[in-house]
């Protein structure tokens, strides 16, 4: 390498014993020849500008047999490389080492790792630093490429020549990247394990356009930007698997410039053109090759810009390292969580069919911390609240970080806002002390004022706890005999001089000796630091309870993408909602602490005790996810059905599955309704790619829960783009699986039945449960109905089938958004089921409809023929109906019959009756059957309407449109007259569409479902129509409601200027966010008010 060489004995080999072949004095003899051959031209050599001389002999191995010769300044005479003392060196030719810019690696002590194919060069290199610390294995990927595929089309423009230099070389990183996961899982390679990678290409074909006058470099620089940018975004994924952090490559222009594109890429999620920084090699004032920052328009200097172009790689730093120490936990570091969000973002877009640009930013993301101010004033943490900040990721001294993320999805493209609480795992590995459990308090409080929803990334270790370290390193042992201390000890103490030292620490009583020394003799350490004992707990109970009261008062949703432990999970089941990671457990005690408790070794892992096999079957999980960026669209997606702000209007999509269609899913002659087929559709075929479409949208449906209670199915749907919460039944018979505890070792893995249309203890606690959830989410409500029961067995009983029960009925009797309780096809239900579902539990919400097959009643047909259709009825129905036993009665009653003919003919009816017992059953059957059918339950106004499903979607989208709307402008009235309760409310609304329309007939029981449709039709269209009228009389009343207040003021005992002052400030008191932080409409309210009372006052 001319005038280059690099500092070989930071180099090793994964050969390690190259020259330990047989051959040896061979090698010896060409050692010696190779010597005196350079020796005699080493003036010439030097001259010409070489400093190394390298040899290579073919052998049987993968790798050939290497030495060389190294120039020495001292002896001015080239020296023989000893392969013991300088490994590695010989592995990469000096010309290939200079254009792979190893030099960089000088200052690291590398291993040489060799690929399969030798196009690649790897170099391993572990840091560790300190003593606490985890070593971290950072692997550095260098190669060539030799070749490059350019379509003939791009070569005549420069803009598309750059962008096809980009794309010819994806395949070549494509291939670095599969190297390096080859590496990752390689138990015999030095590279496996990798905590970060760095990936330096080198191309060598020269297909760059030079700038120009019509091309400069700054938009030479924005193309070769936004083609990279576009090849970061293809091979994301992959990045992220082999935790590839930095990527730089060197091209090189037709007019011999020198480019560098270098990617920064410290999360792997990183999407925007902000990480992708374009330099030209140039020459300093000192005549140094240096990275010359070529910015595209509108971009800054990259972080390189000035740095010389040898400059050798440094440590890690601290951000980096902390983001390593989240993924040594198989998660994602804390502030690494709002660009992997923007990389779920740009999925869900591009799912929709709407490629969002790199420079478009879907998230911004505002960081909240503890006021210090009020902290500094004595506050008690627990009464401070939370101020924005702006500061670099990774300098919370705290392990818990709160922001409030304002996204940019489909349902709300200007934006949404939700709370986002996380834990740090490089912080105490995500414990929890005081301070993380005052940010928690604090972040939920701020997002029920904010009425947003909340959303918790857990990866913790559960509550803080420690000891007093400086206590530790100063306290004495009081030996009951000190030359034999298993006899035990008197006390712990500490000298008079440590006493004064950690006083403040410490409970003592001072004795002195008989020998005069004075000591302290520790009764309570309370130590200098805050969350080392008890204290850590009486915070997990503050955020226990703060959490709990967001679940029933706002919206909470948390996402376990490390493990949870101890607090950790109890938040997890308070916030109900959860989205656990495949290879994460929820527990409450670590396996080996469990372990010893028992005495012995049972457990073997956290995922036995809490992993995806309990945790989705017991009903603590919702959804199961592979990966964080899987966890964060299922996390987007839940969003999408919820409003943007409690008690919000629902989030509205257009539909693409057109409203005005037949449900076309229907059971085949023999099958029952298959539940997930009614909602969102199923092949029509194996061979077929037609579909037979449900009830719901197509491709809106998202089950819930679906490992636990599977008699039950549950989850979120959406019809003509109005989000639903779904609840349906299993008709198949399915296995409840109990595992077994490696604890108790008399316990033994079962295999339960469960029988379709029924529920059972489980399936019953998971229908009030989700019925609860959806009434907190604002969600209406679908059950399709077709249930036989509840099971009412002795070992379900106990189980709790009868308050599991209880409380579906509790959770519709309160549900506050519309509930359609509606019996498709082939369905029934009956008994303790329909009392559980009856429209009387809630009647101001809940509609009750049924196909045209359906049925109701008390018990099934034959049950109902065993008690009230009897063999003595069926004997009296077959009297009254069978011609041959009327003859034969008839002839009996004649006065003039004989007696044995008599006698002859009851024999001959009694053989009748039981020949025709069983035919007649069928009969009775099919009679019982025609009093549960739907005109019967329609007539008896058990039922609203008769539906066909065939008809469903229509009829229910317009009666749902219908709901949300009067509901929304029903919340709006009674805003303004709070004496009025809300069916009230709709009763107005409803008084003035019938104003509009004399002839309007919504809510009659008497029309049939077409009819019903167009009247639906008319009161959405007046709506739509007549929406400024209706906003006016909505105001008009506010006026009013305004006018009674003020005369309520003015006949104030207190006076009406004193009255109305004092309103004033309370009202500003409440408008004022209690976190300092108002909108902008809060500003100008609050304003008002404020002028308006110093207006009174002078």
């Amino acid at each position: 390498a001319r005038d280059r060489s690099f500092d070989e004995e930071m180099f090793s080999s994964e050969s390690e014993g190259e020259f330990m072949t047989p051959g040896m004095n061979f090698l010896s003899t060409l050692k010696s020849a190779a010597a005196s051959a350079v020796a005699a031209e080493a003036s010439v050599l030097k001259n010409a500008g070489f400093s190394t001389v390298s040899f290579v002999r073919p052998s049987g191995k993968i790798l050939p047999q290497r030495f060389g010769f190294l120039w020495s300044d001292m002896d001015q005479t080239f020296e023989l490389v000893e392969q013991k003392r300088r490994k590695g060196l010989w592995q990469v030719e000096p010309p290939i080492a200079d254009l792979l810019d190893l030099q960089k690696l000088k200052g690291l002590a590398s291993l040489y790792c060799p690929s399969r194919t030798r196009q690649w060069h790897l170099f391993v290199v572990t840091e560790k630093t300190g003593v606490r610390t985890a070593a971290l294995r950072r692997v550095f990927l260098r190669g060539l490429v030799r070749k490059l595929e350019i379509p003939s089309a791009a070569r005549g423009d420069n803009a598309s020549m750059c962008s096809s230099v980009i794309e010819g070389i994806k395949l070549h990183l494509t291939a670095a990247l599969e190297e390096l996961e080859r590496a990752q899982f390689d138990d015999t390679s030095r590279a496996r394990s990798a905590d970060w990678a760095h990936i330096y290409l080198c191309v060598l074909p020269t297909y760059l356009p030079a700038a120009g006058k019509d091309f400069g470099h700054a938009e030479m620089a924005g193309a070769l930007r936004a083609a990279t940018a576009q090849i970061m975004l293809k091979c994301g994924s992959l990045v992220r698997r082999t935790a590839v952090s930095c990527w730089e490559m060197r091209l090189t222009a037709v007019d011999g410039s020198a480019w560098r594109i270098c990617v920064s890429l410290p999360s792997g999620f990183e999407s925007d053109l902000e990480h992708i920084d374009i330099y030209r090699e140039a020459l300093d004032n000192s005549g140094q090759a240096v990275y010359a920052p070529q910015p595209a328009a509108g971009a800054r200097p990259g972080p390189l810009a000035g740095h010389l172009l040898t400059k050798v790689y440094g440590p890690l730093e601290t951000l980096q390292r902390k983001r390593l120490s989240a993924r040594r936990l198989r998660t994602t570091y804390c502030y690494d969580f709002p660009p992997l969000f923007e990389t779920a973002l740009r999925e869900v877009w591009s799912s929709v069919g709407t490629q969002m640009p790199a420079s478009t930013k879907l998230l911004e993301a505002e960081e909240f911390v503890l006021n210090e101010v009020a902290l500094q004033n004595g506050e008690s943490i627990w009464n401070v609240d939370l101020v924005p900040i702006t500061r670099p990721p990774g300098q919370n001294n705290v392990g818990m970080i709160a922001w409030i993320w304002t996204i940019k999805v489909p349902e709300s493209p200007d934006g949404r806002q939700i709370v986002v609480i996380a834990n740090d795992a490089s912080h105490s590995a995500g414990s929890f002390g005081p301070k993380e459990d005052a940010v928690f308090k604090a972040a939920t409080d701020l997002g029920l004022k904010r009425k947003l929803p909340i959303i918790y990334l857990s990866v913790n270790s559960g509550a803080r706890f420690g000891l007093a370290e400086e206590v530790r390193s100063k306290f004495k042992v009081a030996w009951v005999n000190e030359s034999d201390p298993n006899k035990g000890f008197q006390y712990l103490y500490l000298e008079n001089a440590d006493y004064e030292k950690v006083k403040s620490s410490v409970k003592a009583e001072s004795v002195t000796t008989e020998y005069g020394e004075k000591r302290w003799i520790l009764t309570d350490i309370i130590g200098a630091e805050d969350g080392i004992g008890a204290e850590c707990l009486s915070g997990s109970g503050a955020i226990a309870s703060a959490f709990s009261k967001a679940y029933h008062e706002g919206f909470t949703l948390t996402f376990v993408t490390g493990r949870a432990i101890g607090i950790g999970a109890y938040l997890a089941r308070l916030g109900h909602r959860v989205v656990q990671r495949v290879d994460q457990p929820i527990i409450l005690t670590g396996y080996a602490a469990l372990n010893k408790l028992l005495g012995k070794e049972v457990y073997t892992s956290h995922m036995q005790l809490g992993g995806p096999k309990v945790m989705a079957n017991n009903g603590v999980s919702h959804c199961l996810v592979e990966d964080d960026v899987s966890g964060a669209l299922e996390i987007i997606k839940w969003l999408s059905y919820v409003p943007c702000t409690i008690g919000g209007p629902l989030p509205l999509m257009q539909p693409k599955d057109p409203v005005d269609r037949d449900v076309t899913y229907y059971p085949e002659k023999e099958e029952k309704l298959d539940p997930r087929a009614a909602v969102a559709g199923k092949g029509k075929s194996e061979e077929s790619t037609e579909k037979l479409l449900g009830m719901f949208d197509d491709g809106e449906w998202s089950e819930l829960q679906a490992g636990w209670a599977k008699t039950v199915v549950t989850g979120h749907a959406r019809l003509g783009g109005i989000p639903v919460g779904v609840v349906a039944v299993e008709v198949d018979t399915v296995s409840m699986n109990v595992p077994a505890d490696p604890g108790d070792s008399t316990s033994s893995e079962k295999s339960v039945a469960q029988a379709g249309q029924v529920w059972f203890p489980d399936s019953a606690l998971k229908t009030a449960q989700a019925i609860e959830e959806f009434d907190l989410e604002g969600l209406p409500l679908f059950i399709l109905a077709n249930w036989r029961g509840f099971s009412g067995g002795m070992r379900d009983l106990f189980d709790g089938v009868l308050q599991n029960g209880s409380r579906i009925v509790e959770a519709l009797r309160i549900y506050k958004n519309p509930i359609y309780i509606y019996l498709p096809p082939k369905c029934e239900l009956r008994g303790g089921a329909w009392v559980v579902l009856d429209t009387k539990i809630n009647p101001e919400r809940i509609e009750m409809y049924a196909d045209t097959t359906a049925r109701g009643g008390v018990l099934e047909p034959e049950g109902m023929v065993e008690i009230k259709y009897r063999d003595s009825q069926l004997i009296k129905t077959i009297h009254r109906l069978d011609p041959v036993v009327q003859a034969l009665k008839r002839e009996e009653g004649s006065p003039s019959i004989n007696p044995a003919v008599k006698h002859g003919n009851e024999s001959a009816i009694q053989a009748r009756q039981q020949a025709l017992l069983q035919p007649y059953r069928s009969v009775a059957v099919g009679f019982a059957d025609m009093h549960d059918k739907a005109e019967r339950m329609r007539a008896k106004g058990i039922v609203r309407k008769v539906v066909p499903w065939k008809h469903a979607r229509r009829f229910f989208y317009w009666r749902l449109k219908k709901e949300v709307v009067e509901d929304a402008l029903a919340h709006a009235v009674q805003s303004t007259r709070d004496s009025m309760s809300f069916k009230e409310c709709k009763k107005l609304i409803a008084s003035w569409f019938t104003e509009y329309d004399s002839s309007a007939n919504v809510e009659s029981p008497m029309t049939t479902w077409e009819q019903e449709v167009q009247e639906l039709q008319k009161f959405v269209r007046w709506s739509e129509a007549e929406s400024k009228a209706i906003q006016s009389r909505i105001e008009m009343m506010r006026a009013e409601s305004a006018t009674r207040v003020l005369k309520h003021f003015m006949t104030s005992e207190m006076g009406p200027v004193k009255a109305l002052m004092e309103a004033i400030s309370q009202v500003s008191q409440n408008l004022q966010s209690s976190d300092g932080v108002t909108s902008a409409t809060e500003g100008e309210a609050l304003d008002v008010l404020k002028q308006t009372r110093d207006q009174l006052q002078s």
